[in-house]
């Protein structure tokens, strides 16, 4: 699955049977590759984050929470892939070579780990990742 299959994904609340909000952004861990969280629109309250382990169920039509007291504040290193232009961002390796664009990430949704980057239409594998930031996504040298 895509991450950009998640984009405006409704999250909703088994105990009320509501929606509280839908995904409007992601936030990874590149020393673990997985991810951590997602940031949530429409929300009513500053709670808007919601934590990968707070999570029921990614399903194929929403995602799933038993309460809506799962719901945080965002926590200060929680800078997301999209807010952040990660996605659609450059990629660089470590040999200081320019890639394309990173276009989506694709994850197992079961468990939140990243298992492809996918660099203008090409998959890499998830262990190729070293680091994510404003500047740059860094990759191993494929040419190494």
């Amino acid at each position: 699955m895509n991450l950009s299959e998640l984009a405006g994904r409704p999250v909703l609340d088994l105990a009320t049977a509501t929606n509280v909000g839908k995904v409007a952004d992601f936030v990874v861990d590149p020393v673990t590759r997985r991810i951590v969280g997602f940031h949530l629109a429409n929300v009513k309250g500053p709670e808007y984050w919601l934590s990968w382990d707070a999570m029921s169920a990614l399903g194929a039509d929403a995602l799933t929470i038993d309460h809506r007291d799962v719901l945080t504040e965002p926590p200060e290193h929680g800078r997301g892939l999209r807010a952040g232009k990660v996605i659609g961002g450059r990629v660089l390796t470590d040999s200081g070579r320019e890639l394309h664009n990173l276009a989506d990430l694709e994850i197992d949704p079961d468990t939140g780990r990243i298992t492809a980057l996918i660099i203008g239409d090409h998959p890499m594998a998830a262990e190729a990742l070293i680091g994510v930031g404003r500047y740059a996504t860094v990759v191993v040298d494929p040419q190494k």
